[in-house]
């Protein structure tokens, strides 16, 4: 199939995730970082597999405790989706909590709370009593010291 086929890069993805899942963080990593850049090369920029694997190597580096890595990666990861999916978007609302996470690990909890308060506030227009609304409801209240 070769290193740039669409099943390469998703059998490449599965088994970065699955490290990660294991907590095998730097095996990940080293997993990612080049899959992302194979990803965009074949896909482009805004394709949402790029955004979601933009996002899982964000994680890692939180796993990891590299946040400002992750923070890079994760600002213009939101902004990108805010562009192609739009502001509401689930996966979008996702990003934008993954961010305010990463402030919060770096301790800027007025960056975390400028995130979180918009984005419940979306959460409850745009869904009803799911599983997204009690985790971002449960990050503000614990931001707030509640």
């Amino acid at each position: 199939m070769g290193e740039e086929h669409p099943e390469t890069l998703t059998r490449t993805n599965n088994l970065a995730m699955t490290y990660s899942n294991l907590g095998r963080y730097n095996e990940a990593l080293e997993l990612q970082k080049p899959l992302l850049e194979v990803s965009k090369q074949v896909m482009g920029e805004e394709h949402p597999y790029i955004l979601t694997r933009t996002n899982n190597l964000a994680m890692t580096y939180s796993y990891l405790g590299s946040y400002n890595e992750a923070l890079e990666l994760q600002k213009h990861l939101l902004e990108v989706s805010k562009q192609v999916m739009g502001e509401e978007h689930p996966e979008t609302l996702t990003y934008t909590n993954d961010l305010a996470m990463t402030y919060r690990d770096l301790g800027w909890y007025n960056e975390a709370l400028e995130l979180q308060k918009p984005l419940l506030e979306v959460s409850s227009k745009s869904w009803e009593k799911t599983s997204r609304k009690l985790t971002c409801t449960n990050n503000l209240a614990m931001d707030a010291g509640i």
